[in-house]
């Protein structure tokens, strides 16, 4: 994310959202998983967190050894983007959060995927103001899957958590330079230059009586 004092403004790239998503759950997830536990009547601290995170354009399986895991994806905006008053176009980006538990049973597993999913869900509509320009998060559905992978040694099992969430500020329309700086090592940068000094003409005109 650019300061805003960029005098491009701020230019959103759709992995800022991702980003700030999984940086949110995986900053929050341990805290989350143990308040679960504990209203389960559980022993604290046995669910472990994911072991990986990561975003793609689609859900896909993971190896044995980064699992769990957190795949956060984002398909793009959910409806046509609006302009403010400022120049500035904001949106509804989609946004899917899903994760994948391995156990050596079906019910296990299948209990870690709904956790990992209660947590997510709890932890994104709680902390909306995430970054990344995301001002606001909206539950849209939650699925879980039980066909993934099943053999001799393990069970898998997969929840998918659905969101839309909205952007502030994706692009403005009045920001960006004149001209460009020629030497290309030296742009965009910052060194646009300022205006040294400026010349004013006054003029006073004295309505004639």
């Amino acid at each position: 994310m650019v300061s805003s004092s960029s005098i491009f403004d701020q230019i959103t790239v759709g992995t800022d959202i991702t980003t700030a998503v999984i940086e949110i759950i995986r900053l929050w997830m341990p805290t989350y998983l143990q308040e679960i536990e504990l209203q389960l009547g559980r022993e604290r601290g046995l669910i472990p967190p994911p072991r990986f995170y990561t975003t793609r354009n689609k859900f896909m399986s993971y190896p044995e050894e980064q699992l769990p895991l957190c795949v956060v994806v984002s398909p793009g905006l959910t409806d046509p983007p609006t302009k403010d008053g400022e120049g500035f176009y904001n949106g509804w980006y989609g946004l899917g959060v899903g994760f994948v538990a391995s156990a050596r049973d079906d019910v296990t597993a299948d209990f870690l995927a709904k956790v990992y999913a209660a947590a997510g869900r709890a932890i994104l509509l709680q902390h909306q103001d995430m970054g990344g320009g995301v001002a606001g998060v909206e539950w849209i559905d939650e699925v879980y899957d039980d066909d993934i992978a099943e053999d001799d040694n393990r069970t898998l099992k997969a929840s998918y958590v659905l969101f839309r969430v909205y952007v502030e500020n994706i692009t403005g329309i009045y920001g960006g330079p004149i001209d460009p700086i020629p030497n290309p090592d030296t742009q965009p940068g910052s060194d646009w230059g300022t205006v040294e000094t400026v010349d004013v003409e006054v003029v006073i005109e004295r309505e004639q009586v």
